[in-house]
């Protein structure tokens, strides 16, 4: 990451006024003023010499939000003007000073949303080191926001996840936005044990004592040196991995990050063991726990946390009897269960309501547009070529109407189609009585 990102000014030394409303919102909303949230560590019951504490380990969230006209032109202005610097030095980001907001850097490229294949948008910023994309869409659409946030690992341990996440949305306000709606993609929630040698959960799980949903589950062990360093289980949209956390911070990171875990993880004290046990979670999972924002989140997260370590994967007491499938005799593993019920108090969210979010359906609209794609496409097999809309309405409904190989079959199919059409219409509760419904039926049956 780019030295300046670091030393970047800060966004509050410029808009004192606005910090003094966060922090008025802050205490309004009974939010903590600390730097990061929850601030704690705890003793493990039944395993003193363990102390667990955790956060919030990734976020990435977007907003859907509608500018004011007069501070969006002056900012795609000064984007436009910093981009361009930055190409043109060949540098891979520049400082831009933004009229009643402060200073940000801007990368030389765009941001991408949503991974290789996701929404490009066209403004890549760094607020207080935080990754800000910005597009310049003036309304945003149901599923392609015009801002999108990642809080990395790095930036959420150094300012807090939750903390930072309030920062920046008041920031983005700041811009001069009105945020309509916002979206959860992704979030990692991480607990460590200090203290903990990974090895000891290793040996259970390469003794095949847990249980769990996962489909495919593998350690991670270099044959070559023979360090085992953890265990991964799942994938996405659900996906624990469990490593040694400290040989990962000597190993990977600054001594800043090292410095950082120290400090607001091991309370102070490097240990001799570290372990970390980390969710991640895509919003599709996310949603079976009835969270859809980063607040839905910060509500839940201890819950989830919990129901993860014994729903979704396990250690038990002894041997699981797999061939007899009687897992869910195993008496579930004193540490881990210990570790399952202290993340409620450590991550916070004790709201026990995961209901899941009911799967939104397709837009009407997108699925003409589908539908029309399809008629397109048969036509294009079939060599038809109309010359105006009109024209390829007329030759699609023609299309449709002369489905079958003659008039007969074409009965039966039209009749059939309108039956199951009118039983998908019933299913939803749209019908209506209908006095000659009776009648239709007969008709039907005969056709």
């Amino acid at each position: 990451m780019d030295d300046r990102t670091d030393s970047a000014p800060s966004i509050e030394a410029e808009r004192p006024e606005r910090s003094l409303e966060a922090q008025a919102a802050q205490a309004a909303e009974g939010r903590s003023l600390s730097n990061t949230y929850p601030k704690s560590s705890k003793k493990l019951v039944g395993f003193e010499e363990l102390t667990v504490s955790g956060g919030l380990d990734w976020l990435a969230y977007s907003f859907g939000v509608r500018w004011e006209s007069s501070r969006y032109a002056t900012l795609m202005d000064c984007l436009d003007e910093a981009k361009a610097k930055a190409q043109e030095s060949k540098k891979d980001d520049g400082l831009v000073f933004i009229p009643e907001f402060g200073e940000a850097i801007v990368g030389r490229a765009g941001y991408r949303w949503g991974g290789a294949r996701g929404q490009h948008m066209e403004f890549a910023l760094k607020i207080d080191g935080t990754e800000v994309g910005i597009s310049r869409k003036t309304i945003p659409q149901a599923n392609a926001p015009n801002i999108a946030v990642t809080q990395t690992g790095r930036d959420c341990l150094l300012n807090g996840g939750r903390e930072r996440y309030y920062e920046i949305r008041d920031a983005i306000e700041a811009l001069g936005c009105r945020i309509v709606w916002q979206k959860l993609s992704r979030a990692d929630l991480a607990i460590d044990v200090a203290g903990l040698s990974v090895e000891i959960l290793q040996d259970l799980f390469e003794k095949r004592q847990f249980i769990t949903r996962a489909k495919r589950a593998d350690s991670f062990h270099n044959r070559a040196t023979d360090k085992r360093t953890g265990f991964h289980a799942g994938r996405a949209p659900c996906y624990l991995t469990v490593y040694d956390k400290l040989f990962e911070c000597t190993k990977q990171h600054k001594s800043e990050y090292l410095n950082a875990m120290i400090s607001r993880r091991w309370n102070g004290v490097r240990p001799n063991a570290a372990t970390r046990i980390e969710w991640q979670l895509r919003r599709a999972k996310l949603r079976d726990f009835g969270v859809s924002t980063p607040g839905d989140l910060f509500q839940r997260s201890g819950v989830i946390f919990r129901k993860l370590m014994i729903q979704q994967f396990r250690f038990t007491e002894g041997e699981v009897d797999r061939v007899n499938k009687n897992q869910s005799r195993s008496t579930i593993h004193p540490l881990w269960y210990e570790i399952a019920h202290a993340a409620v108090d450590i991550l916070g969210g004790a709201v026990a309501d995961l209901t899941p979010i009911e799967r939104g359906t397709v837009p009407p609209t997108r699925s003409l547009k589908t539908a029309r794609g399809h008629l397109k496409s048969a036509m294009l097999d079939l060599g038809f070529t109309p010359r105006s809309y009109d024209e390829f309405v007329e030759t699609a409904n023609s299309l449709l109407l002369e489905i079958g190989n003659d008039e007969i079959e074409r009965r039966v199919e039209q009749e059939a189609f309108m039956h199951e059409y009118h039983k998908a219409v019933v299913a939803r509760g749209n019908n209506q009585p209908d006095e000659n419904e009776e009648q239709q039926q007969t008709e039907r049956r005969a056709a």
